[in-house]
């Protein structure tokens, strides 16, 4: 009998093909923001920043966590643990703190994959679906802000017109989900031929795709969408509130609407730049919109540094108890993403 393969080595050739390009772009925003701000006025602003509001902060982020525990209870068909999926949670949000291309919902399906029938494809379209639904929320407060926003500048006002485009781009989503649901059998009889022509065995990438699909139908149960959806506004509610009190420790009278904004415009820069933490894009969305509602570009990039460093070093703390819980190692994780074949 031959013996099992030991896992793919990490290499530093390997992660810096893989993580260059992300680094890059951080060192870009970084270096544009310090050519853009005077230092020595950030540096001050920071300095004075009030306490108390950092502190509902962090306050504000530990609940939004157990709301979000919640909603993965519900989507996950109370099959896993409220505890379970808090903790793994945490060390998604950690390992998205360290890697880009959002490698934590990779980590939550490496982590859950035993717990669910489905295995880590089901985890992971779950996740999609609830990903999704949050997207649907936000979307869903930016517009109802939008009334209240009065813009400065040609940027704001192309942004103040931009819901509908979002509305047209998730329910697009929503429509290829439910055919994918609606044409299962057809999907899986393409699939089979496909893989009829390749040196694999079907079987393994069929279950798979099964999964994928099954994980998906969550989503067109509203019993449990409809109160996910729920949960998923007061998730946003909490973050509006982070935000708002991160604004609220340098600047002495923020805007709610500039906290929605901020929140929106942050989540479609991490969309559209995967880096770790969301670095650069959460700080260069900020003074974006900021400078929208008349903030200087200091005090906009102080505001973003404190939010930012702050709930950075909250994922990463409780990542760490949490994967000590949930025996998890990111060298595991690393080994799949960096080896010559994940997939395998």
């Amino acid at each position: 009998m031959a013996e099992p393969q030991a896992p793919p080595a990490i290499t530093p050739l390997a992660l810096a093909k893989r993580y260059a390009f992300p680094a890059l772009v951080v060192a870009g925003l970084i270096a544009a923001a310090c050519l853009a701000v005077d230092l020595r006025r950030l540096g001050q602003l920071l300095l004075a920043a009030r306490l108390w509001p950092l502190a509902a902060l962090l306050a504000c982020h530990v609940l939004n966590l157990l709301l979000h525990s919640l909603r993965l209870y519900l989507l996950m068909g109370r099959a896993v643990p409220v505890g379970t999926l808090f903790h793994a949670n945490n060390v998604c949000n950690m390992v998205n703190s360290l890697l880009p291309f959002r490698a934590g919902e990779f980590a939550m399906a490496l982590m859950l994959a035993r717990q669910v029938p489905g295995g880590g494809a089901e985890v992971l379209s779950r996740v999609f679906v609830d990903r999704l639904l949050g997207l649907i929320s936000i979307l869903t407060v930016f517009l109802a802000a939008l009334p209240g926003f009065s813009p400065h500048g040609a940027a704001a006002a192309s942004l103040a017109h931009s819901g509908a485009y979002y509305v047209a781009a998730l329910g697009g989503i929503v429509l290829a989900l439910f055919l994918a649901t609606a044409l299962e059998d057809q999907l899986v009889a393409l699939a089979r031929l496909v893989l009829s022509r390749l040196p694999l065995q079907p079987e393994p990438a069929i279950a798979r795709l099964r999964g994928l699909i099954n994980g998906l139908r969550v989503l067109f149960r509203l019993r449990t969408s409809a109160p996910v959806f729920l949960l998923a506004l007061g998730s946003w509610g909490f973050i509006i509130a982070l935000n708002y009190c991160g604004m609220l420790s340098v600047i002495p009278a923020p805007s709610v609407t500039a906290a929605v904004f901020v929140t929106f415009l942050t989540i479609v820069g991490i969309m559209l730049v995967a880096t770790p933490s969301g670095v650069g894009t959460v700080h260069g969305a900020t003074v974006l919109v900021l400078s929208m509602f008349g903030i200087g570009a200091e005090q906009a990039l102080a505001v973003g540094i404190l939010a930012h460093a702050l709930v950075t070093a909250a994922n990463i703390g409780l990542g760490l108890v949490s994967a000590q819980r949930m025996d998890f190692h990111l060298g595991r994780l690393l080994r799949r993403t960096t080896g010559p074949d994940p997939a395998a």
